[in-house]
């Protein structure tokens, strides 16, 4: 190398990471997308700006959280072992 020259350095060419689905979960997103749709009640309305006292929206996620739980959409990608689903970090996006 001649004094005074630069040379280029940057990271290593690495491979890109393929965040495409694959069809099982495309599959898994179809079905929590139509879940959802038929479960999400018509009021909902986003934490912070309802103007439900706080008991009364203790006891609507309660109910709510009991309803993912139910269709199977609580612990995704807990093991199946320990009561999950033992899904990858995928399918819970």
């Amino acid at each position: 190398m001649n004094h005074g020259s630069v040379v280029a350095v940057g990271p290593p060419q690495e491979e890109k990471l393929d965040l495409s689905l694959t069809p099982d979960q495309e599959t898994f997103r179809a079905t929590v997308r139509a879940w959802l749709s038929q479960n999400i009640p018509r009021d909902w309305k986003p934490m912070g700006s309802s103007e439900i006292p706080r008991k009364e929206q203790y006891e609507l996620l309660r109910t709510w959280q009991r309803s993912l739980f139910e269709a199977g959409f609580i612990g995704l990608t807990w093991p199946k072992e320990y009561g999950g689903r033992g899904l990858t970090f995928m399918e819970e996006l």
